[in-house]
């Protein structure tokens, strides 16, 4: 076995009584505190043990009054005649001096209130101050990115990237929320309890500390690798197929919607990304099931299209948010404001089996948009062909509610698919 060791700190140093307390209870069991080795770790809160026979000391937290990593060699002399030996630092901040636990050697410090005035300088250098500005720029940047920057900033934040900006920035004030925590709270309880004239219980309980402790730095790195895992998972989902997909998607076919004498157009391939019959897929942590399915093809010599965009939210009270915020877009966006735009809510006897349908007809050849819901569904619909959009609402309300999911997307006469 190795004769250093490396253990997680289930306490806050900047809780100095409890530390220390921890510290104790390390060397019965035969983990004596030693100077960190490597620098990385110990800023992630482990701390270096050497391994020995075991035997309880003391341990004792001196908040460092010069920029060195260690006293001088005359403070360190006058500190071991006491009986006191410097075993090293913790955080860049605080002098650690270890002891036999025996009654005969005394305190390294009896005077709480010239203690407070050197715990006074770590208070400065962690510049507390700086708090309140990094928290006031993280909530600047969080409103910039998710609410004003995105044309739609409901659907980018439920099924785009602001969704990851915004935890992203949550992380952060998580972060500094328990920075808050575990170091200044902390200290400002034990400065103020040095100024009263009171002592550091050095053998102070920590057991509740240390639980409260672990599970805030739990919270945190969990948090965090949500984040990084659901940003790596979205840029492997992200991919664009050839229509007809390889596993079905909630969307009628075309060559379904048109029947005989419908065939699809040939597929083109830009590189290897198809293009005209396709199937671009998506996903966010609020929307994991995302399409963008383009259908294009003829009957008897007409030009026919289906453009559906799909989004499955995580929860219908998602939907109803999404749904107007996709309607809102349209009467929104200013390259529809100087056409002739009508949005019809749909009836309940029109929506075949929809919760909620709005039809929208721009300009003054009547293109037709649908934008539909259905429990935790959405979808907005693009069509033109043979029939009308709201003909096609049967079977627009059976492919989200299929039958058989095996056929649920599948063309009729799939066009070819060649190489790329």
């Amino acid at each position: 076995m190795g004769k250093y060791t490396w253990r997680i700190a289930t306490v806050s140093p900047y809780d100095t009584g409890c530390f220390e307390s921890w510290l104790s209870d390390r060397s019965e069991k035969g983990l004596f505190f030693s100077a960190a080795e490597k620098e990385g770790l110990a800023r992630l809160g482990f701390v270096q043990f050497q391994k020995g026979t075991p035997e309880r000391r003391r341990y004792r937290l001196e908040p460092k009054r010069v920029s060195a990593d260690w006293p001088s060699p005359e403070e360190r002399s006058l500190y071991e005649e006491m009986g006191w030996r410097f075993v090293g630092s913790v955080q860049n901040l605080f002098w650690v001096f270890e002891a036999p636990d025996r009654a005969d050697i005394p305190e390294l410090h009896t005077d709480p209130a010239a203690l407070g005035e050197l715990y006074e300088r770590i208070h400065v250098l962690l510049r507390p101050w700086l708090l309140a500005v990094d928290i006031a720029i993280y909530l600047i940047c969080s409103i910039w990115l998710v609410f004003l920057v995105p044309q739609n900033p409901v659907r980018e934040f439920l099924a785009g990237n602001s969704c990851y900006h915004a935890a992203l920035f949550s992380y952060i004030f998580l972060q500094n929320i328990v920075f808050i925590r575990q170091r200044l709270l902390p200290l400002r309880r034990l400065k103020k309890q040095l100024a009263q004239n009171q002592g550091i219980d050095h053998n102070a309980p920590y057991q509740k500390t240390a639980c409260s402790f672990l599970l805030q730095n739990a919270a945190v790195l969990a948090f965090g690798v949500l984040i990084i895992s659901s940003e790596i998972y979205m840029i492997q989902v992200h991919r664009i197929e050839a229509y007809p997909p390889a596993e079905s998607v909630p969307v009628p076919a075309l060559s379904e919607i048109e029947g005989c004498g419908f065939t699809y157009d040939p597929i083109e391939w830009h590189g290897k990304q198809p293009w005209g019959n396709r199937v671009e897929y998506n996903w966010s942590l609020l929307t994991p099931e995302q399409y963008a399915v383009t259908q294009r093809g003829t009957v008897y010599g007409m030009d026919c299209e289906l453009i559906t965009e799909y989004y499955r939210v995580r929860s219908p009270a998602f939907s109803k948010p999404l749904y107007d915020s996709l309607l809102e877009e349209y009467l929104n966006d200013s390259f529809y404001r100087f056409e002739c735009l009508t949005v019809r809510n749909l009836w309940d006897e029109e929506c075949a089996g929809l919760d909620e349908a709005a039809l929208i007809t721009i300009g003054e050849f009547g293109s037709e948009r649908l934008i539909a819901r259905l429990g935790n569904q959405v979808l907005e619909v693009h069509y033109s062909g043979s029939r009308t959009l709201p003909e096609i609402l049967p079977q627009l309300t059976a492919a989200l509610n299929p039958p058989d999911a095996d056929r649920r997307g599948k063309p009729a006469n799939p066009p070819d698919a060649p190489l790329p």
